[in-house]
Protein backbone atom coordinates (compact mmCIF):
# COMPACT_ATOMS: atom_id res chain seq x y z
CA UNK A 1 0.00 0.00 0.00
CA UNK A 2 1.07 3.37 -0.10
CA UNK A 3 1.65 3.91 3.47
CA UNK A 4 4.04 0.64 3.02
CA UNK A 5 5.79 2.44 0.65
CA UNK A 6 5.91 5.95 2.12
CA UNK A 7 7.29 3.86 5.25
CA UNK A 8 10.25 2.22 3.34
CA UNK A 9 11.47 5.89 1.63
CA UNK A 10 10.96 7.29 5.30
CA UNK A 11 8.62 10.09 3.78
CA UNK A 12 5.47 10.73 6.24
CA UNK A 13 2.42 11.26 5.05
CA UNK A 14 1.93 14.59 6.18
CA UNK A 15 5.31 15.70 3.85
CA UNK A 16 3.76 14.12 0.77
CA UNK A 17 0.17 16.04 1.83
CA UNK A 18 2.47 19.49 1.80
CA UNK A 19 4.48 18.89 -0.86
CA UNK A 20 1.52 18.05 -3.18
CA UNK A 21 -0.13 21.61 -1.68
CA UNK A 22 2.70 23.65 -2.20
CA UNK A 23 3.13 22.53 -6.24
CA UNK A 24 -0.61 23.08 -6.36
CA UNK A 25 -0.26 26.51 -5.01
CA UNK A 26 2.55 27.85 -7.04
CA UNK A 27 0.63 25.94 -9.78
CA UNK A 28 -2.37 27.45 -9.08
CA UNK A 29 -0.67 31.10 -8.35
CA UNK A 30 1.07 30.84 -11.45
CA UNK A 31 -0.08 31.24 -15.52
CA UNK A 32 0.20 27.51 -16.44
CA UNK A 33 3.65 28.23 -18.60
CA UNK A 34 4.67 25.46 -20.19
CA UNK A 35 8.15 25.92 -18.25
CA UNK A 36 6.28 25.95 -14.93
CA UNK A 37 3.66 22.99 -14.98
CA UNK A 38 1.84 22.10 -17.39
CA UNK A 39 -2.40 21.21 -16.92
CA UNK A 40 -1.97 17.79 -17.38
CA UNK A 41 0.78 17.33 -14.70
CA UNK A 42 -1.59 19.89 -12.48
CA UNK A 43 -4.87 17.27 -13.21
CA UNK A 44 -2.11 14.53 -11.99
CA UNK A 45 -1.32 15.99 -8.91
CA UNK A 46 -4.89 17.06 -7.98
CA UNK A 47 -5.68 13.41 -8.47
CA UNK A 48 -2.81 12.22 -6.32
CA UNK A 49 -3.75 14.59 -3.46
CA UNK A 50 -6.95 13.52 -3.50
CA UNK A 51 -5.87 9.31 -3.50
CA UNK A 52 -3.41 10.09 -0.95
CA UNK A 53 -5.93 11.75 1.22
CA UNK A 54 -8.56 9.12 0.66
CA UNK A 55 -6.02 6.29 1.60
CA UNK A 56 -5.05 8.11 4.44
CA UNK A 57 -8.38 8.48 5.82
CA UNK A 58 -9.08 4.84 4.88
CA UNK A 59 -6.06 4.33 7.03
CA UNK A 60 -7.15 6.16 10.18
CA UNK A 61 -10.43 4.57 9.96
CA UNK A 62 -8.89 1.38 9.42
CA UNK A 63 -6.88 2.03 12.84
CA UNK A 64 -10.09 3.09 14.96
CA UNK A 65 -11.45 0.16 13.74
CA UNK A 66 -8.29 -2.06 14.86
CA UNK A 67 -8.75 -0.33 18.24
CA UNK A 68 -12.34 -0.91 18.73
CA UNK A 69 -11.86 -4.12 18.00
CA UNK A 70 -9.06 -4.57 20.24
CA UNK A 71 -11.22 -2.84 23.22
CA UNK A 72 -14.09 -5.18 22.33
CA UNK A 73 -11.51 -8.76 22.06
CA UNK A 74 -9.93 -7.74 25.97
CA UNK A 75 -13.65 -7.15 27.52
CA UNK A 76 -14.88 -10.33 25.90
CA UNK A 77 -11.38 -12.47 27.46
CA UNK A 78 -11.78 -10.47 30.65
CA UNK A 79 -15.83 -11.39 30.22
CA UNK A 80 -15.21 -14.77 29.25
CA UNK A 81 -12.25 -15.42 32.39
CA UNK A 82 -14.58 -14.07 35.27
CA UNK A 83 -17.33 -16.07 33.92
CA UNK A 84 -14.82 -19.00 34.26
CA UNK A 85 -13.49 -18.07 37.32
CA UNK A 86 -16.79 -17.72 38.88
CA UNK A 87 -18.17 -21.25 37.92
CA UNK A 88 -15.11 -22.29 38.91
CA UNK A 89 -15.46 -20.94 42.69
CA UNK A 90 -19.01 -22.33 42.38
CA UNK A 91 -17.40 -25.54 41.37
CA UNK A 92 -15.10 -25.72 44.21
CA UNK A 93 -17.78 -24.89 46.77
CA UNK A 94 -19.82 -27.74 45.62
CA UNK A 95 -16.97 -29.91 45.66
CA UNK A 96 -15.66 -28.47 49.50
CA UNK A 97 -19.90 -28.96 50.17
CA UNK A 98 -19.36 -32.86 49.19
CA UNK A 99 -16.18 -33.54 51.03
CA UNK A 100 -17.73 -31.84 54.29
CA UNK A 101 -20.33 -34.17 53.73
CA UNK A 102 -18.50 -37.13 53.11
CA UNK A 103 -16.36 -36.24 56.13
CA UNK A 104 -19.12 -35.82 58.36
CA UNK A 105 -20.65 -39.31 57.55
CA UNK A 106 -17.48 -40.68 57.90
CA UNK A 107 -17.56 -39.52 61.20
CA UNK A 108 -20.91 -40.52 62.42
CA UNK A 109 -19.71 -44.21 60.62
CA UNK A 110 -17.25 -44.27 63.16
CA UNK A 111 -19.08 -43.06 66.09
CA UNK A 112 -21.39 -45.89 65.25
CA UNK A 113 -18.42 -48.57 65.01
CA UNK A 114 -17.30 -47.85 68.34
CA UNK A 115 -20.54 -48.04 70.11
CA UNK A 116 -20.58 -51.39 68.51
CA UNK A 117 -17.41 -52.52 69.96
CA UNK A 118 -18.30 -50.82 73.58
CA UNK A 119 -21.46 -52.53 73.17
CA UNK A 120 -20.92 -56.01 71.78
CA UNK A 121 -16.89 -56.64 70.99
CA UNK A 122 -15.47 -55.90 73.91
CA UNK A 123 -18.08 -57.47 76.22
CA UNK A 124 -17.66 -60.75 73.91
CA UNK A 125 -13.99 -60.33 73.96
CA UNK A 126 -14.53 -60.11 77.85
CA UNK A 127 -16.27 -63.02 78.30
CA UNK A 128 -14.45 -65.49 76.14
CA UNK A 129 -10.81 -64.64 78.43
CA UNK A 130 -12.48 -65.14 81.47
CA UNK A 131 -13.75 -68.89 80.31
CA UNK A 132 -17.38 -68.12 80.39
CA UNK A 133 -19.62 -68.65 77.92
CA UNK A 134 -19.61 -65.82 75.49
CA UNK A 135 -23.61 -66.80 74.39
CA UNK A 136 -26.14 -68.37 75.76
CA UNK A 137 -28.86 -69.45 74.47
CA UNK A 138 -31.34 -67.55 76.21
CA UNK A 139 -30.05 -64.58 75.27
Amino acid sequence: SLHRILDIMGVSESDISQVIEMALSKADKSVLKSDVISEKQMDFLKALKDESQKVIDAQLKTQGIVKVQSVIRSWLVHRKASLLVGSELSRQTHYNKIFSHIVDREKRYLAQLRQLSDRFLTPIRARSASGKEVVRLEE
